[in-house]
């Protein structure tokens, strides 16, 4: 895992917002409107690491270089050391992580910032709603054990807020670094969960903004649904071989395992 290198800007800005591009030009593009919509301009940068697309999301991106930073990635190496690169790049003291399939509806900068400023709170995010203004599920939680497994982890109702959903997450850049950044063993999901635990470990808790919200659409960098599932599964495997026992990781198969036969039984 590399540690992040901040770099030191004379124009430096308030916010450094982050997006990771992969084969979605068309949702980046309306996710930097968006906060240029709901920002001054003088108080953030907006830097976007694309993965290697493979469609015509480059030629989108550089459409409107004028208004980011854009970095080219020359090969797909998840989303945790894309963030990670950009992180490296980025001038600002507080960095927030945007998936590219998402609009910025509110914003307010000055809840985020008291937030992070706050000695026990090292991570921040926003109100997550679907594009039908529903709330989307399993935007926060507690962290991964056997009880939440059982009953589905992320639930809202009667949960402490423990990990946050990195679709939106906000960070100041002297914790980010704190704990060396997002793990780039991680190639998709939880990257966030494991962020969230490795500053909860260090006495810094996730809180949400009340004054803020984002659209999140879901899926728009990857629609294979069996794909999708694999990176799933191996990324909670490798968090809990990171956090948890061995027969904690045991119970996890033997549960999947009977999921998966069952579901085929029906």
């Amino acid at each position: 895992m590399n540690q992040p290198k901040i770099a030191k800007d004379k124009d430096k800005k308030k916010i450094s917002f982050i997006i990771v591009n992969f084969n979605s030009g068309n949702y980046t593009k309306k996710c930097v409107e968006s906060i240029y919509r709901n920002l001054p301009s003088d108080e953030f940068e907006v830097i976007v690491a694309d993965n290697d697309s493979s469609d015509d999301s480059t030629k989108n991106l550089y459409s409107f270089k004028d208004k980011i930073k854009l970095l080219i990635n020359d090969d797909n190496h998840g989303f945790a050391r894309a963030n990670n690169r950009a992180a490296s790049k980025a001038s600002a003291e507080y960095l927030f992580f945007l998936n590219s399939d998402t609009v910025i509806k509110h914003f307010d900068i000055k809840e985020l910032i008291t937030k992070l400023n706050k000695s026990d709170v090292g991570i921040v995010a926003p109100k997550l709603v679907l594009a039908d203004g529903s709330e989307q599920a399993y935007a926060y939680g507690e962290f991964l054990d056997l009880k939440n497994l059982l009953l589905k982890r992320g639930e809202r109702e009667g949960k402490k807020i423990e990990w946050l959903s990195g679709a939106a997450i906000a960070i100041s850049r002297e914790n980010f670094d704190k704990v060396n950044g997002f793990d780039e063993d991680f190639f998709m999901y939880f990257e966030d969960m494991d962020l969230c635990k490795r500053l909860a470990d260090i006495g810094l808790g996730a809180e949400r903004l009340e004054n803020s919200t984002i659209l999140h659409y879901g899926g728009a960098s990857l629609d294979d649904g069996k794909k999708r599932k694999e990176l799933y599964y191996n990324s909670q495997d490798l968090y809990i071989k990171k956090h948890h026992s061995l027969f904690f990781s045991i119970c996890v198969k033997i549960l999947r395992g009977l999921y998966k036969f069952f579901n085929k039984k029906i």
